[in-house]
């Protein structure tokens, strides 16, 4: 009799022991004292691991104290009682990249809603972003990272270093400016309109024409922090549009060099591209070092800027979860000594390239033939004085079409890796088109120098 009162007594006081830790816990919930909370339901757990209610608060407290995976996997065990769970637990994998399955959890949240609350239409945005994301998660680019370094905004520029032929990038108010190798085109943002704009500006004998970029470019958007690659036509800047990831995001265009009209931007995705803001792309093409700045993950005023190798060409991740550990810019890949010694060689091999053709260049000064007799070297040999200007016409002409064979050679081999991309089909059918021209306008040039020298041998005997 004695010992089954003290069973009865020892349960009583067992009962009324969880009583008052149940209390606690719904008391620190109810305060929002996540991490108090979690100690009680994670004691409460141990002891009925089964109570819907007690995991889905656990899971809230892990969520609440930033344990994003464990609050995941205790929303999955807290089942459907709970009508927020579906909600939260969306939250939770669009925020881990998960976003196939969170645009399926916050379509069954959808599915249990009656009215159109406020939080209806914060669902739809959530839900159509995830639809977005999904698209972007597929095409991850793989890549190999150099460096990272996180400093305040404005001493960003003083680690980005880039090789002379490409241009440089200095700060321009809040934002940055892009000057050719040359000193002859510069592309800055200002405000127009409320909103930031790209401006182009071409000098002219030292006289700077500058407008506003057309659209596609500029429109009821900011755009700002422009780069344009070697080629002349590739820019990249940072805009936050509407299609974007949010905040600013990186996007690619090229100017049809015919029409001096640009092609619709596009987003270069994941990993560059965040909820966040992220800008400042830039290609060092000589060194093979590419740069992207993002404020994710960074304290207010601060960012990190981001070295990479560039591919030849573009690689996506093959597999599922790398590439969505790689889109949150997690377990990054950096480079070992073996890569940074194989990028140099390359480079290296590229500037020894590039040096021998200068020099071959230089000896190689067009030769004008006026008749199986009189051949001319230099300039220096002409008579005629309208006949040397159009000598010195001719190497000018020479030259751009060595430039604009570079150009056609260097986008017909990106073609071949993305031969589904129009608009670089567009800029190889333009680049062809201009050649065909250059090539006409060189004959016609060629025939002129030749029949005014002649002339004025003719007059001078």
């Amino acid at each position: 009799m004695k010992r089954l009162i003290y069973i009865v007594m020892v349960l009583a006081l067992s009962s009324a022991l969880q009583a008052q830790t149940a209390a606690q816990a719904d008391a620190a919930f109810s305060a929002k004292d996540y991490a108090k909370a979690a100690v009680a339901y994670r004691h409460l757990l141990d002891k009925a691991p089964q109570n819907q209610l007690y995991l889905y608060r656990y899971a809230r407290c892990l969520q609440e104290t930033d344990s994003v995976e464990r609050a995941i996997e205790y929303f999955r065990l807290a089942g459907d009682r709970y009508q927020l769970r579906n909600y939260h637990l969306a939250t939770l994998y669009a925020k881990t990249y998960r976003f196939d399955l969170a645009a399926e959890t916050y379509q069954s949240y959808l599915s249990s809603l009656t009215d159109d609350t406020t939080r209806r239409q914060e669902v739809l945005q959530q839900l159509a972003y995830c639809r977005k994301a999904q698209r972007y998660i597929r095409r991850v680019d793989d890549i190999v990272f150099v460096d990272s370094i996180t400093l305040p905004f404005e001493q960003l520029l003083s680690h980005l270093s880039l090789s002379d032929e490409c241009g440089s990038i200095e700060q321009s108010g809040a934002t940055t400016a892009y000057t050719t190798q040359r000193h002859d085109r510069r592309l800055f943002a200002d405000t127009v309109s409320g909103k930031q704009q790209l401006v182009g500006c071409f000098d002219y004998d030292g006289v700077a024409d500058c407008d506003t970029l057309a659209a596609p470019v500029n429109g009821n958007h900011n755009d700002a922090f422009p780069f344009m690659l070697t080629d002349g036509v590739t820019l990249y800047l940072a805009s936050d549009r509407e299609e974007g990831l949010g905040g600013y995001d990186i996007y690619i265009t090229r100017l049809n060099s015919t029409t001096q009209q640009w092609y619709e931007p596009e987003n270069i995705g994941f990993p560059y591209n965040s909820a966040a803001n992220d800008f400042l792309y830039a290609e060092d093409e000589a060194r093979g070092i590419g740069y992207f700045a993002t404020d994710r993950h960074a304290p207010q005023g601060y960012a990190t800027l981001y070295s990479f190798l560039l591919n030849e060409s573009k690689t996506v991740v093959g597999d599922d979860e790398r590439a969505r550990r790689l889109a949150q810019l997690a377990d990054l890949r950096f480079a070992t000594p073996a890569d940074l010694e194989a990028r140099d060689a390359v480079a290296n091999e590229v500037e020894q390239e590039q040096t021998e053709a200068d020099e071959q260049q230089l000896q190689q000064v067009p030769v004008i033939v006026l008749n199986d007799s009189i051949a001319y070297f230099s300039a220096d040999e002409f008579v005629s004085n309208t006949a040397r200007a159009m000598f010195l016409q001719l190497v000018q002409l020479d030259s751009s079409i060595s430039e604009e064979r570079q150009q056609l050679d260097l986008a017909r081999q990106r073609y071949a890796q993305m031969p589904d991309n129009g608009p670089l089909r567009a800029v190889i059918t333009t680049a062809e088109y201009t050649l065909v021209n250059m090539y006409r306008e060189r004959h016609t040039l060629l025939l002129d120098i030749r029949r005014e020298e002649t002339t004025a041998l003719s007059q001078r005997q």
